[in-house]
């Protein structure tokens, strides 16, 4: 495996790991949670997730062509909500969690990690983790959902190299992070590739090439991709845009979600899918395994809502960055139009504001007013304009036409029990900047809790072998390792 310092895709230049006190005692000694940033409070969060686009007020004066490629930074411009800071909670969470019994410093769980990279090794038992939760994030489509994962995903560096820890020497690559897309009607072959993939582009690795082969079946690829994760010291596996995962080329809904969950078995670290409301309609069929999903978090994604403070505050955000001479300032008028254009969809107002732009760019007008918002909206396609209005009169016939933007019957009723009783992050009222719930009722502990006992994890019955007094003769009974006068 190369490690030198040379640019690789996403991970860019490797840090060496700057170690930090433990936050919580339970953690202390660990250089893989040690060596993490901080997790930050809910405002200092907001502040670190905040993307805003500078803008120089002579930029209006500038040529009509110049302008025109200037009005698309519009796109760079976000604004974390409350379901980003949930998110950055959630997974800040999940990633700690996870590492908490893989400590590169205890002999037994390095000892062991390489026991199960062992070609004969029988997977069969390492079955559900413990602290290998998932995380469930769904919503509309353009509503931010994977640029909220990507914001929280860069407060983590991707990569982390491990020298020296408290004196003593180590040689270790930590991935912190991969975010993996799901193919247009991918098979779950086509899935773990992309795993691959990801890994060659963070590390400069060529997995994909050794494991790409036609001949390897779903089930081995699936197991590769827990021996890397394990050896890589992976933090949490992102799986985006889940709901493009062909149901004709997995053998159905219930063996697509059987594949999700195998998923979580084997990999054996926090695992965070993310999908549209198209996800959703496949999950409602599977309560039992749409819980055990979500274990560590549930963010929902919902349309903003017209006139909420979290729409007027993006829509004056948006509209500072207008590139006509003349600025009409803000108004009620402008929120709301802009509303009305895009549903409270973060995605299509952002496109009306720049397609408004260019047109009062390109005819040479004075000014940018709300009627011009509504002109441009109003030149969208087709199949969007019958979208916005299925949403617009909210009509739940119509809106099942559109599996992507609009929640299936009978979601709101059933995500509430899903999430353990808890409200989905969306229910607060969708993009508001809130205080954070600290109650995770459901996820760890609450209601639920009579679902069946997953069996022990591997890094999980290091922990509980240690506290025995012939500990590899307890980890051997359960068939996890081998004879240690075998190795």
């Amino acid at each position: 495996m190369t490690t030198n310092d040379r640019d690789r895709g996403l991970a860019g230049r490797i840090p060496v790991a700057e170690y930090r006190p433990a936050e919580i005692p339970e953690t202390a000694g660990n250089p893989l949670i040690e060596a993490l940033p901080l997790v930050l409070e809910a405002d200092d969060a907001r502040r670190a997730l905040y993307r805003p686009v500078s803008q120089d007020p002579a930029d209006r004066l500038r040529s009509p062509t110049e302008r025109l490629m200037l009005v698309d930074r519009a796109k760079d411009l976000y604004v974390p909500f409350y379901e980003c800071i949930q998110l950055y909670i959630d997974l800040g969470r999940a990633i700690r969690r996870g590492y908490a019994t893989r400590n590169i410093m205890d002999p037994n769980a390095v000892r062991f990690t390489y026991q199960l990279c062992g070609e004969n090794i029988d997977w069969s038992p390492v079955q559900t983790s413990t602290t290998a939760g998932s995380c469930l994030v769904i919503g509309a489509s353009g509503c931010g959902k994977t640029t909220a994962i990507r914001r929280v995903l860069a407060t983590y560096p991707q990569v982390i190299r491990h020298r020296e820890y408290n004196g003593q020497k180590l040689n270790s690559v930590q991935v912190v992070w991969l975010h993996v897309d799901c193919p247009a009607n991918a098979s779950r072959k086509d899935l773990c590739l992309q795993f691959f993939q990801a890994v060659d582009n963070a590390i400069g690795t060529n997995y994909l090439d050794q494991y790409g082969s036609a001949r390897r079946s779903t089930e081995n690829l699936q197991i590769q991709m827990g021996r890397l994760a394990r050896v890589l010291n992976l933090g949490i596996l992102v799986v985006d845009e889940l709901q493009n995962l062909s149901l004709a080329r997995t053998g159905g809904a219930k063996q697509f979600l059987a594949f999700l969950r195998s998923m979580v078995n084997v990999v054996g670290v926090p695992i965070v899918f993310v999908g549209t409301y198209g996800l959703a309609r496949i999950l409602m069929g599977e309560f039992q395994v749409s819980r055990r999903m979500m274990d560590a978090g549930f963010v929902e994604f919902k349309r903003h809502e017209r006139g909420s403070k979290a729409w007027k505050a993006f829509a004056q955000q948006l509209w500072r960055l207008q590139l006509i001479e003349g600025q009409d300032p803000f108004s009620v008028e402008i929120a709301d139009t802009l509303y009305d254009m895009s549903q409270g969809i973060i995605d299509l107002a952002v496109r009306t504001f720049i397609r408004a732009q260019r047109w009062a760019i390109e005819t040479g007008a004075a000014t940018l007013s709300h009627r011009d918002l509504a002109a441009a909206g109003a030149t969208q396609g087709k199949p969007i304009r019958a979208q916005l209005e299925a949403l617009r009169l909210g009509d739940p016939v119509a809106m099942q036409h559109y599996p992507d933007i609009a929640p299936p019957v009978g979601w709101r009723d059933w995500a509430v029990p899903l999430a353990g009783g808890q409200r989905s992050s969306g229910e607060q009222g969708a993009g508001e900047v809130l205080r954070p719930q600290t109650n995770t009722e459901g996820r760890d502990g609450g209601p639920g809790d009579d679902l069946p006992a997953p069996h022990m994890d591997p890094d999980h019955a290091i922990v509980e072998a240690q506290k025995t007094e012939d500990p590899h003769g307890a980890l051997g009974r359960q068939g996890l390792i081998a004879d240690l006068d075998d190795l």
